[in-house]
């Protein structure tokens, strides 16, 4: 996917967040509501923030170690 289409849907799903917070099942209805209205947020969108977030979505969860050695910290 194109980083400046990723960060056009991230600025729209934000924008939707802000909107309708606590008004709608806002999570489902904000993803929706970027995947059909992204386009409208392109002169919002940064490419280098597209970037990050591909970037993101690729990274695995590290593994922080087991509870023994955090207690014992």
């Amino acid at each position: 996917m194109d980083a400046i289409t990723v960060s056009a849907k991230f600025v729209a799903y934000n924008w939707f967040s802000e909107i309708a917070s606590g008004k709608h099942d806002s999570q489902s209805e904000a993803t929706r509501f970027a995947e059909e209205n992204w386009k409208h947020f392109l002169a919002n969108a940064d490419k280098g923030l597209g970037r990050l977030l591909i970037r993101l979505s690729r990274t695995r969860p590290t593994k922080r170690g087991s509870r023994k050695q955090e207690e014992a910290a």
